[in-house]
Order: structure tokens, then C-alpha cells, then sequence
């Protein structure tokens, strides 16, 4: 049985946005240091309001299986844009509570 994924705040945000608007996240090739650092390389935007996602809030979301590669095979190993998986895996958000 595979475990439920928890979403942080910044990622259901994020999820939340992508499913009101119907939009779609992109990424681009950079050589800026933040970008090597952060998003091996990339910079990620959402599309059509092209606002900036941050990269690790995409790749753990990518880990989660809540977002899925399109086959558009822009980049060597990869495409360039990122839709929300269908169907969207159930998740679990908010505060965890300790266990006593």
C-alpha cells in the first residue's frame, strides 16, 4: 500500500493554483547560480500568468506524483512543461500532529 503524500503549504498552494486557472508549469534553461543550485539548471513558471514557482516546490511535488512530464522533449531527458497528474492522487495538507 502506498503511503498518502502530505503537501506543504507552498505545494497546495501551488496545486490549488494550477487547478483554478487551468494552467500549466514550464521550464526554462538557466545558468544562473540559483538555478544550477536549486533547479539543476532550471527556472519553472507557470503558464498562462507566468508567474515564478520555486524549482524545489515543483520537484517534490514532481516526487509526489502529483505532477506529470509532458512529452514535448524539449530537453534532453525531460519535457518542458509540467501538468497535474490525471487524476490527481488524493493528498493529505496542513499541520501534522505528533503522535504521543
Amino acid at each position: 500500500m502506498t503511503e498518502t503524500p502530505h503537501l506543504s503549504a507552498a505545494e497546495k498552494r501551488l496545486v490549488e493554483r494550477l487547478q483554478s486557472k487551468k494552467s500549466i508549469i514550464a521550464r526554462m534553461a538557466s545558468d544562473s547560480e540559483t538555478a544550477i543550485r536549486l533547479g539543476n539548471g532550471y527556472v519553472y513558471f507557470s503558464i498562462p500568468d507566468g508567474k515564478h514557482v520555486k524549482a524545489e516546490t515543483v520537484t517534490s511535488l514532481a516526487g509526489k506524483g502529483m505532477l506529470t512530464e509532458q512529452d514535448d522533449c524539449l530537453f534532453a531527458g525531460g519535457g518542458q512543461t509540467l501538468r497535474l497528474a490525471d487524476p490527481l492522487p488524493a493528498f493529505t495538507s496542513g499541520r501534522r500532529r505528533k503522535a504521543k
